[in-house]
């Protein structure tokens, strides 16, 4: 079994994986950022945004963190304890793919000053030393150029196109695939 109190620190911010308690703020950060996310995400129902629906998110994300299938964490600013954005880790294979997907997303407040670059490189760490996978692939949508530019940022090769990869607001979109592997990482 999984321990599920990893925290990983990354100067004025940290990762930490979420918990119950945290269920209040992220149904939180969704609302208040939801015109903001809406173009990115699957459609969501207005039953998507309630404390039930959250808590068994939350309840989900930690059973697949202790079966070693995903690590959800919330990015929470260090001087405030305050939840500013979502990263997840998800799709872990273990075998001979060693491998698994990276989704995140940050409050549209925090846009801009290089928090997103800073908490993917600091996932992937954690993917590749603490959980010893190979391989961190992510997906973004062929027009979200903000996203493709933090996975640039933090070291991501861009790896092709996957046609209609995911319905994204009822329509399937394309998307660009991006990767990395522990030999891009710097010595």
């Amino acid at each position: 079994m999984r321990k599920l109190d990893f925290r990983l620190d990354i100067d004025n911010l940290y990762l930490r994986l979420l918990e119950e308690k945290d269920i209040p703020e992220l149904l939180k950060l969704y609302q208040d950022n939801w015109a903001f996310l809406q173009p990115w995400e699957p459609y969501r129902p207005e039953s998507f945004f309630t404390s039930d629906n959250f808590r068994y998110m939350v309840q989900a994300d930690q059973a697949a963190t202790c079966a070693d299938e995903a690590y959800a964490f919330g990015l929470f600013l260090a001087d405030s304890d305050r939840l500013i954005g979502r990263y997840r880790l998800s799709w872990v294979m273990r075998g001979c793919a060693e491998t698994c997907n990276l989704g995140y997303f940050l409050a549209e407040a925090y846009n801009g000053r290089g928090y997103s670059t800073r908490a993917v490189k600091r996932i992937i760490r954690f993917a590749f030393e603490e959980l010893g996978l190979h391989r961190v692939f992510a997906a973004t949508m062929i027009n979200n150029i903000a996203s493709q530019r933090v996975l640039e940022k933090a070291g991501f090769r861009r790896e092709g196109t996957a046609l209609r990869f995911l319905k994204i607001n009822n329509r399937w979109e394309d998307h660009c695939m991006f990767a990395i592997t522990t030999e891009d990482l710097p010595q």
